[in-house]
Formats: structure tokens, sequence, C-alpha cells
């Protein structure tokens, strides 16, 4: 598997993350590259991950609205998910969610490694290389 991070989705934008993952989930390469032209950091910041992020209470809202539930059932659904994820990775196993994507963990000799994978309906909704075709 190969990741890249960009600065941007643009034709001047430049790679300034690359990764290669073998079959077996080896990491081959994990490196930074040095942009050669002149990067926009606004711009990258906007699109960041960071920039915006939701906050657990506002999640649990939408949760609950989406399941016709009250929020405290969606906070217990959001925590059962959130504790069942955090065990599963403790205990060095990857999770894949059809659809979404998968979180893969693997120990190196000093550290852990995490990764995501996102499924093709994401990677459709960011723009990236994906076979997905439904509605975003």
């Amino acid at each position: 598997m190969l990741d890249t991070e960009t600065t941007g989705l643009e034709r001047d934008d430049e790679v300034i993350e690359l990764a290669v993952i073998g079959k077996d989930g080896t990491v081959l390469l994990d490196t930074l590259v040095r942009p050669q032209g002149r990067t926009d950091r606004s711009r990258f910041v906007r699109r960041s991950v960071m920039a915006d992020r939701l906050k657990k209470e506002d999640f649990v809202r939408l949760l609950a609205t989406r399941m016709n539930a009250d929020e405290a059932a969606a906070t217990a659904w959001v925590d059962g998910v959130v504790e069942t994820l955090y065990e599963s990775f403790k205990a060095g196993d990857s999770v894949t969610l059809p659809g979404f994507g998968g979180f893969y963990v693997r120990q190196e000799p000093e550290s852990w490694v995490f990764k995501f994978n996102p499924g093709q309906r994401l990677r459709a909704l960011f723009g990236w290389s994906s076979t997905y075709s439904g509605k975003l």
C-alpha cells in the first residue's frame, strides 16, 4: 500500500510525506518529503483534519438524531465503540469497518505503528483515487 500526504489537491501542490506498507503489514518506507516549491501554509492548514473538529457532545447529538434515540443512548453507543476500538488496538488487533475504512496497528521494536486506511466512499469524498460510484 502506498500512502501520501500532500500540500493540497491543486496541480501545483506537492507530496510532503510518503509511506509504503508491504502485504504483511511491514513498513517499507515512512518518510517526510521536502516540497520544492513554495508551500501555501494557509491552504494546508485549512484542509487539515485538525482545522475544525466536531466535539463529542455535538457528534452525540447528530448520532441521536440519526438513530431516533435520546442522547444518553447515543453516548452509550459512542463510548462503547470507542472502548471496543481501544481494547482491540491494545490487544494488537487491527479493525476494519466496511464502508468506512481500516485501522491497522503493529508493534515495532521501539514503538507502535498506527495507520488508518480510508474506505472507498471516504476516498471519493476527499477526491482521492477511488472505485466508489455511489452517492456521497
